[in-house]
């Protein structure tokens, strides 16, 4: 039963009119459509609710996290310092493996951006091209901050081949990867000189 809105009548629900006083009825379906479109905007709403939360959540997890601030005290000094002789060991050793066990993942050698495994190529045919390659450390090797998560560690090399020796002033540039030290960036000044002077 409906009921009319001017008089309060009690009318059949098929009624248009009221018996009584002769009003529209309003329809029922009309309800039914108004529930729907309310349906309608919670549905649009939680969705947009979702994405939202979603979007949150992946611009808080991922974004870059950034690395504690190296504290170069002695005993980092002396970590680094290992690494550099347990490199240039390994150089001399015509390790590949171990040289490149060093490496970071991406790693910047000899002014050119790659990834380890390419380092390591490089690495074997420079060997097989030159089997009586040597290079000893002559300086002393000091460390230093490059940027607040990165190291430098700066020394001489007289690297002989080809039966001649020459001087070049070197550095490693280390990173810290998970908890390791490794080396993100290999150089040495003539080779960098030459680079500028060719572009």
């Amino acid at each position: 039963m409906s009921f009319c809105n001017s008089c309060g009548k009690q009318n059949a629900d098929t009624a248009k009119f009221c018996t009584s006083c002769g009003g529209v009825l309003s329809s029922n379906s009309i309800k039914p459509a108004a529930s729907k479109k309310s349906f309608n905007w919670l549905l649009f709403g939680g969705i947009a609710l979702i994405l939202l939360l979603a979007a949150a959540y992946f611009v808080f997890f991922n974004r870059p996290q950034k690395q504690k601030e190296i504290v170069l005290n002695e005993n980092v000094r002396s970590a680094i310092k290992a690494l550099v002789y347990d490199w240039n060991t390994g150089l001399n050793n015509a390790s590949v493996s171990s040289i490149s066990s060093m490496y970071a993942e991406r790693i910047v050698y000899y002014r050119q951006a790659m990834s380890k495994g390419n380092a390591a190529v490089i690495l074997s045919d420079f060997f097989q091209k030159n089997p009586y390659f040597s290079q000893p450390i002559t300086s002393e090797i000091t460390i230093d901050k490059a940027s607040d998560d990165l190291v430098i560690a700066a020394f001489d090399k007289p690297v002989s081949m080809n039966g001649k020796t020459n001087v070049y002033p070197s550095y490693l540039k280390f990173s810290k990867e998970n908890s390791d030290w490794k080396i993100v960036e290999e150089g040495d000044k003539i080779t960098d000189y030459n680079i500028n002077k060719n572009k």
